[in-house]
């Protein structure tokens, strides 16, 4: 599944990449998908806090005035209402449409049928926070289980083992969204166990510091 682009202007955008079904990069998609919508103002009509223009009241066939009710509408009045109520509409449009296209499939189809952006983003955090226990499980004893690997070049090395760090971290981000966060120090513990062993030193002078430092 591609990433999606939204423009903001001719010069910017934002790349929200696409939610998987297993929703296993939920901890990179949700910052992404919330900057997006924010830059363009929409993420208050995902959480429910965007306003509804209220519209004329109509009597015997003539929109009245909001400011008195007793007298006609002047045109401006109708102009800033409409305009009001058409900017409401295509911003929550708008946003409706960053959800269902940026979600999985299986579950872009589950909530294409809701009538406000506000039901479907509260029912992608319900559907991400619903990942079973086996799931949770499974990305703990992956993250138990990482090593990163020794290399001669240095340069490939600090590449690898930022990116293993990077891996490590996502991970542990995922189990939070889960429900089912890593303790601060249970993680400093799993990143030390999967060091190469020529770190060993390093850790244990580490390890000594901090004890001293307590």
């Amino acid at each position: 599944m591609s990433d999606i682009a939204i423009t903001l202007n001719s010069q910017s955008s934002f790349v929200i990449p696409k939610l998987h079904n297993d929703r296993s990069n939920w901890a990179d998609y949700e910052p992404r998908a919330k900057n997006a919508m924010g830059a363009k103002g929409l993420m208050k009509h995902a959480e429910g806090h965007a306003r509804q223009p209220a519209p004329l009241i109509l009597l015997n066939d003539v929109l009245m005035s909001q400011d008195d009710p007793t007298k006609p509408a002047m045109e401006e009045q109708l102009d800033s209402a409409e305009k009001k109520i058409d900017d409401y509409e295509r911003n929550e449009a708008h946003t409706k449409h960053i959800i269902l296209s940026t979600t999985s499939p299986r579950l872009s189809s589950k909530i294409k049928n809701l009538t406000t952006a506000k039901a479907m983003w509260d029912d992608v955090l319900v559907d991400v926070s619903n990942k079973s226990t086996l799931q949770q499980i499974d990305i703990l004893d992956q993250l138990q289980e990482m090593h990163c690997g020794e290399n001669s070049d240095a340069n490939a090395h600090l590449l690898e083992v930022t990116k293993h760090f990077q891996l490590m971290e996502e991970w542990c981000d995922q189990l939070a969204t889960m429900g089912a966060p890593v303790p601060k120090a249970s993680f400093l513990v799993l990143v030390m166990k999967s060091m190469p062993a020529s770190y060993r030193l390093m850790v244990q002078t580490i390890d000594t510091n901090s004890i001293l430092a307590n």
